[in-house]
């Protein structure tokens, strides 16, 4: 179903909300979505399409029409773990801008709007929920004492993400400080 946002409602709050519906809906559990393309075309009714000839610039593109239904495009252009991304920002458009067609850029100038911040929270959210990423988190750190750069490494594998995806979300967890993947980076 539709959500629809309100300027009270903290958007990426109700995005983890729904992202965790949606994941129970499907059946998912909290482990990671191994074949998430499969998943979001047979078992949501998405229609999803990649293209290597948008500019290197765009994520992605949704759209809805009563004909086809829930449609996106991703470029193909990326890495695997970027397209996953897009597709779940997408499809987080979908939920609350299904009838206002939109394209999403990798950056974005400016603080983001609340469809935005809704979609990628959703996306990152879907991805990784927090009680996994929180329990693979503690037993690393419960098991060594520390949280590395490695340890990073290996979440991202595990959920296959981006490590920079990977470090967002455990910033937003609160499990690191939010702007670590710029100190991580550094320290390759």
């Amino acid at each position: 179903p539709e959500v629809s946002l309100d300027s009270r409602i903290d958007a990426a709050g109700l995005a983890e909300s729904v992202a965790i519906q949606e994941r129970q809906r499907l059946g998912l559990g909290d482990q990671p979505v191994i074949h998430l393309r499969s998943t979001l075309e047979w078992d949501v009714g998405l229609r999803i399409f990649y293209s290597g000839k948008l500019p290197s610039g765009i994520a992605g593109m949704y759209a809805y029409t009563a004909d086809l239904g829930c449609c996106m495009l991703v470029n193909r252009k990326h890495p695997p773990e970027r397209r996953r991304v897009s597709m779940l920002h997408e499809y987080g458009h979908l939920i609350v801008d299904r009838y206002k067609p939109g394209i999403d850029y990798l950056t974005m100038a400016g603080r983001k709007p609340a469809n935005e911040r809704f979609a990628g929270a959703f996306a990152l959210g879907f991805l990784m929920p927090a009680s996994s990423v929180r329990q693979r988190f503690h037993e690393t750190v419960t098991t060594t004492g520390d949280f590395q750069v490695a340890d990073l490494r290996r979440l991202s594998h595990f959920y296959f993400v981006s490590g920079e995806a990977k470090a967002l979300r455990v910033g937003q967890l609160g499990l690191l400080p939010k702007g670590s993947w710029s100190s991580l980076k550094g320290s390759k």
